[in-house]
């Protein structure tokens, strides 16, 4: 399954040490099955980015 984002806000890491995430940029993620209710809350990762549904706009999803 692919699924293509594009972030709500610009997101960056405190420390700096991961690639910051663009809101005029569209992204591939992943579902965050390790985590508990992943469905229910809309949880994808982002390159190291854990971000809910009410965090990015879901443009699109291809299942293979």
């Amino acid at each position: 399954m692919s699924i293509k984002i594009q972030p709500k806000e610009n997101y960056r890491c405190a420390s700096y040490s991961r690639p910051a995430l663009n809101k005029n940029k569209v992204y591939s993620a992943t579902l965050a099955t390790n985590q508990p209710d992943y469905i229910e809350k809309g949880l994808v990762f982002c390159g190291d980015y854990l971000l809910g549904k009410n965090e990015y706009y879901l443009i699109d999803i291809e299942v293979a």
